[in-house]
């Protein structure tokens, strides 16, 4: 180096420049090389990852089941295994379909069922029958008839009668109820049904609605 003259040493350093400046552009590339693939690598697991769980999801929706009973108007009550989101109409056929007597008007033969639900398909004739598949029970059967009809034939007495009592009538709201206990305790106790309408706010069609559901 000592031999070289000042030309030659500063081609020699511009020589190193260069070559240094390629060894870093080589190396920076290479680096940007190895972490577009490390992406990639990662971006590709993520997706079998994803890809996975979508198809366990997919298995686990396709082999979920539900359990039901059926009875009423089928050929073969009893309880029965269906897909999820089965709707009435597949539960009715499990069960081998309905029988000559049954009303399917009554029922919503569309409706979704859930887990645990109890369908009931009433006869012709017989009073509507809910069914209420959300909660897995039936909310009336040929029991729950009878004591409905038993509940309509109890009137309510308008002497004793309490608030909550007399707002179950049909036209009486809870302000009307309260004044018809006004009215008894200003006036005493109703002689006859027809002193109601006496009472504000009841007129002769609304008497006309309570008059079969009220006594003194």
């Amino acid at each position: 180096m000592k031999n070289l003259t000042k030309k030659q040493k500063i081609i020699l350093m511009l020589i190193f420049v260069i070559i240094f400046a390629i060894y870093q552009i080589y190396k920076t590339k290479e680096e940007k090389n190895n972490n577009i693939n490390e992406l990639l690598e990662i971006n590709n697991i993520e997706q079998n990852k994803t890809t996975e769980t979508t198809k366990k999801n997919e298995e686990n929706q396709e082999n979920k089941k539900i359990i039901i009973h059926i009875s009423g108007q089928v050929n073969n009550e009893g309880v029965y295994e269906l897909e999820e989101g089965s709707r009435i109409i597949d539960a009715i056929n499990k069960a081998g379909g309905v029988t000559e007597t049954a009303d399917t008007s009554q029922i919503n033969l569309a409706e979704k069922i859930e887990d645990g639900a109890k369908i009931y398909v009433p006869a012709k004739g017989e009073e509507s029958v809910e069914t209420n598949s959300q909660e897995g029970k039936t909310t009336k059967n040929t029991k729950n008839i009878a004591q409905d009809k038993e509940t309509k034939s109890k009137k309510i007495n308008i002497n004793t009668a309490t608030e909550e009592e007399l707002d179950t009538l049909p036209g009486i709201g809870q302000a009307t109820a309260q004044k018809i206990i006004e009215y008894r305790k200003e006036n005493g106790k109703f002689s006859k049904i027809e002193d109601i309408k006496d009472v504000s706010g009841i007129g002769d069609s609304k008497f006309e609605k309570i008059k079969d559901l009220i006594e003194v």
